[in-house]
């Protein structure tokens, strides 16, 4: 369900995370029409996406799928604000005092970084029955040049993490398939200097080896390697010409 004037748009989504992207988009284009320009829409989308989805996955599972249960947002584009209103009825959390870049390894905490980087001010109230998260941005127009400045360089730095993100992905992807190919095939070291190739390349390094401990011996013996690798691509090529 949504709702527009020329001022703020209203839309109630499932609470599920497809749903959250889809009002994403239809928020983006209420923007547009009210003249915000690429580089805040761009923003905006992603703050939506980001605190619509934190609103999901604070919702107990057998919740989710309920008819009852959905997350509201409410925008409001003033000649100098905007502001965003989400509304859920999860358990809620506690908001953090200071919020910073979570680790690479960490699994949580992005999304709250990228919202609280991209707005003015944000303000989150827990209730028992629901739960209100409130966002506000000066308008581009209306901001300091120090400010847009803050904005681009912070564009740069979350255009690197979600590379990041991708390039973790494909490493992931690579990983999975070798150990699905592992099962299917008596030589390992061919299979290990494969895949280890396959990595070298996600990864952009320039080689790598892989040592085995003969426990008998107390020993580390060479595996695989990067040369040897090059050395059985060369050898099959051979075999195929």
């Amino acid at each position: 369900m949504s709702q527009k004037n020329t001022d703020s748009m209203l839309i109630e989504t499932p609470c599920r995370v497809e749903a959250v992207r889809g009002a994403a988009r239809l928020l983006r284009s209420f923007l547009a029409t009210n003249g915000i320009e690429e580089a805040e829409l761009n923003q905006w989308e992603l703050v939506a996406v980001e605190a619509g989805t934190n609103a999901v996955q604070n919702t107990p599972r057998q919740f989710n799928s309920s008819n009852d249960n959905h997350v509201r947002f409410l925008m409001n584009a003033w000649p100098d604000t905007v502001e965003l209103c989400i509304t859920d009825h999860s358990n809620g959390f506690e908001w953090p005092e200071e919020i910073e870049l979570p680790s690479e390894d960490s699994e949580h905490g992005r999304g709250l970084f990228i919202i609280n980087s991209l707005t003015d001010n944000v303000r989150y109230l827990r209730g028992r029955k629901e739960n209100f998260l409130i966002m506000r941005k000066a308008r581009q127009s209306r901001r300091p040049t120090t400010d847009v400045q803050r904005d681009t360089d912070l564009e740069t730095t979350l255009k690197m993490m979600t590379e990041e993100l991708g390039s973790s992905y494909e490493s992931l992807s690579a990983i999975f398939r070798f150990s699905s190919d592992l099962g299917k095939v008596d030589d390992s070291k061919a299979c290990a200097a494969k895949w280890l190739s396959e990595l070298m390349k996600v990864t952009s390094m320039e080689w790598f080896s892989l040592l085995q401990l003969d426990e008998t011996n107390s020993a580390l013996s060479l595996m695989a390697s990067s040369s040897m690798a090059t050395d059985e691509r060369q050898m099959i090529s051979l075999d195929q010409s």
